[in-house]
């Protein structure tokens, strides 16, 4: 019963671990919640070239890694856009990164934090009619903070570049997208303003203006588990619990009792004890890995820098 008592007690302090683990790294936001991308590019007329810019707003209190990176092991930052027959998109021009030291590296890193601007060469052939190109990008990225680094995120994005053979003028008269125009690498709609003048060339990965319905409802338990709580483990503990019934796991548990069952010249109190010594032994390792790998959330971050 001593040794009952005493595994009982570490699974609680292990359980009470992990709790403040779960509610530190627990909500990581989404790679479009790290980085907004905002595309733009003047009008051009037929045969003309002029530089895109692609401005990375970075989340606060996060940061991407620069290009060039600081090692071979951190992943750069790469912005690639993709043209068609009439409009070409050239390599793109890094800025000059900021350099920092973290705690989850000895070595000094390069990066990009706050808005960043990185522009694209763009030329158009000559003889090109007038009218709007759409050109398909993709920002990759490592996103990290002082605790961790996440693995790396693709972000698709869109430039618009309007061609116009009347110059300049001409171009900026096509340059406003109408009403409803996808917006980014989502499905969301650009609304209709009164009063309000859009950027030539202007697409942006931002999530809609104040007031737009989300595009995927948020669960009552996504809500719950975001409050945290005491409620929210309790729900994660019982989750755990009903994955017993998942295939892998359910057609094991004749084989389990069977072994302890069998055990019919044990007295019953034997075979009980055995059988939750069985079932705290896989909690506490498990509990153990889990705390482990909660508290040392930098050397994890370390190893997600270089995926290979």
């Amino acid at each position: 019963m001593k040794r009952l008592t005493r595994s009982t007690l570490f699974l609680l302090a292990a359980t009470l671990m992990a709790y403040p683990a779960f509610a530190q790294f627990g909500n990581i936001p989404k790679p479009a919640e790290l980085v907004r991308v905002t595309a733009t590019t003047p009008p051009l007329a037929a045969g003309g070239h002029a530089r895109a810019t692609v401005r990375l707003h970075v989340r606060e209190t996060w940061h991407i890694n620069a290009n060039p990176a600081a090692s071979e092991e951190s992943i750069p930052t790469t912005v690639t856009v993709k043209g068609d027959a009439a409009v070409t998109a050239g390599a793109a021009a890094y800025p000059a990164p900021h350099v920092v030291k973290l705690p989850i590296d000895d070595r000094p890193m390069k990066v990009w934090d706050g808005e960043t601007a990185i522009e694209v060469p763009i030329t158009v052939a000559a003889g090109t009619a007038s009218g709007r190109h759409t050109l398909a990008g993709e920002l990759r990225f490592q996103a990290c903070n002082d605790q961790l680094c996440l693995p790396p995120a693709t972000i698709p994005f869109e430039l618009m570049v309007v061609v116009g053979t009347g110059g300049a003028s001409a171009a900026a008269r096509l340059a406003a997208p109408p009403a409803g125009t996808p917006v980014g690498g989502d499905s969301a709609k650009i609304p209709a303003a009164e009063g309000t003048a859009r950027a030539p060339g202007a697409f942006s990965t931002a999530p809609p203006p104040g007031g737009a319905a989300a595009a995927v409802p948020p669960t009552p338990l996504a809500g719950l588990l975001n409050r945290g709580g005491w409620l929210a483990f309790l729900t994660l503990f019982f989750i755990g619990l009903a994955l017993n019934l998942t295939p892998c796991v359910y057609p094991m548990l004749g084989v389990t009792v069977s072994i302890f069952g069998a055990r019919r010249a044990a007295p019953p109190l034997q075979v009980i004890g055995s059988a939750l010594l069985y079932v705290l032994g896989m909690a506490t390792m498990y509990s153990a890995l889990g705390v482990t790998a909660a508290l040392t959330g930098s050397l994890f971050g370390g190893w997600l820098a270089n995926p290979l």
